[in-house]
């Protein structure tokens, strides 16, 4: 699970801006799947953290194709990742902050994420009202631009670190597949990565009337 949480480096000295390359390289939750420089939080913070992070999700299958069978580490033609994680549904607000919406009108079913009640949308941040208290702003870090101009996204929570009240995932967005005839079809529990966040309360009673995966249950979904 941790090693999926790697994110770009616009910042660094000498750094390309980042982009999916073409032809295709390897599934949107691999760092391979991007030019550029990326990195992990957990290289630097592993070490000195005072308490045990908490998985949130759970992997359940992971398959990858390689061009020439025999060569297991050769190029990569296809690859997907199942997980069980708690989903959630996103909105924007005027200014392109993202809050996770954790209202939700009814239990989700399986690769169906939470939707937020009709009363919340009404009242998004950044339309004049103060912001809803079952709404959560994250901090997103896209994975190249052309992700960051995603406007559907679903969060999946990964990992959080109690001692440091932190929670960090993944930003996703639902994928088309080709049907057995070649039609498009819209797959709901199919999705790809689109931006790795990080989510830290805003004050200390944030985490006391909310705690992740719960009452939200878990659903099952496939990246590519």
């Amino acid at each position: 699970i941790y090693d999926l949480l790697w994110q770009v480096n616009y910042c660094s000295p000498g750094h390309i801006t980042p982009c999916r390359p073409s032809p295709y390289r390897a599934p949107s939750w691999s760092w391979a799947s991007v030019d550029g420089r990326v990195s992990w939080r957990w290289n630097h913070l592993s070490m000195v953290r005072a308490t045990a992070p908490q998985a949130l999700a759970e992997i359940v299958e992971c398959k990858v194709t390689t061009q020439d069978q025999s060569l297991p580490f050769g190029q990569v033609t296809n690859g997907s990742l199942s997980l069980r994680v708690p989903l959630f549904s996103c909105e924007r607000d005027s200014g392109g902050h993202i809050y996770i919406v954790l209202d939700q009108t009814e239990s989700p079913a399986k690769g169906e994420p939470a939707h937020a009640s009709s009363s919340i949308r009404s009242i998004l941040p950044g339309s004049g009202s103060p912001t809803p208290a079952r709404m959560l702003q994250i901090q997103a870090h896209a994975d190249c631009q052309e992700d960051a101009a995603t406007r559907s996204v679903w969060a999946i929570p990964l990992v959080h670190i109690p001692g440091e009240s932190c929670t960090e995932g993944l930003l996703v967005t639902r994928v088309g597949l080709d049907d057995e005839e070649g039609a498009f079809n819209m797959r709901r529990s199919v999705y790809r990565r689109v931006a790795y966040f990080t989510y830290t309360p805003m004050n200390s009673g944030d985490e006391a009337w909310y705690c992740w995966g719960s009452p939200q249950p878990s659903v099952e979904i496939q990246l590519v």
